[in-house]
């Protein structure tokens, strides 16, 4: 079968209509952006509002729905079927995590010193712990040096927990100088 001159395949209609039926309506400069090239006029241009999760087997609100491509799992179920496995496996490998405990205390640390963020990883900060003691990382955590600056491998640490209950209460009180005469005082070999 041969292809109409004048017609375009409408995706929708699933037949040809005429070219006519595919520019804008007079004046909506933007119904072209909005609209795909291959659905002609005679359908009305809806924004996607929700979608079909397989797993909760309803509609739900596209916000609940990761962006990007298109899925058909919504972000709880999403999470559940990977990331929760990939966490929990994660969790599961020896030293794993006592690393990851050292990670999140920093993290929880940095609304106590008034950070956005953290610039270490796991692994940075049992090398500093490491290099204290050899034997384990068991026993001791880390602090920032300049309680002003983020928490970087630069600007870090490394005191034993009972130190750093008393590092804390100095910044809970706000002050920062005794923190770091305190903190210049310990010294860990």
């Amino acid at each position: 079968m041969a292809t109409p001159q004048n017609g375009r395949y409408c995706n929708m209609c699933k037949d040809y209509r005429p070219v006519s039926c595919f520019t804008p309506a007079q004046g909506d400069t933007n119904a072209l952006q909005k609209r795909n090239n291959n659905i002609c006029n005679l359908h009305d241009i809806q924004e996607e509002t929700t979608r079909f999760c397989k797993i909760c087997d309803a509609f739900s609100p596209v916000s609940n729905f990761p962006q990007g491509t298109k899925g058909y799992f919504c972000r709880k179920h999403r999470y559940i079927a990977t990331q929760q496995k990939a966490q929990m496996k994660l969790r599961n490998k020896p030293g794993q995590r006592e690393k990851l405990r050292l990670w999140r205390q920093c993290f929880t640390d940095r609304i106590k010193f008034n950070q956005p963020s953290i610039n270490i990883k796991t692994h940075e900060i049992q090398a500093l712990i490491l290099k204290v003691d050899p034997e384990s990382i068991g026993g001791y955590l880390v602090v920032p040096k300049d309680p002003l600056l983020p928490v970087s491998p630069e600007n870090i640490q490394v005191v034993t927990e009972r130190n750093r209950k008393i590092l804390m209460k100095f910044i809970t009180k706000g002050d920062h100088d005794a923190y770091t005469t305190m903190l210049a005082q310990i010294v860990l070999t």
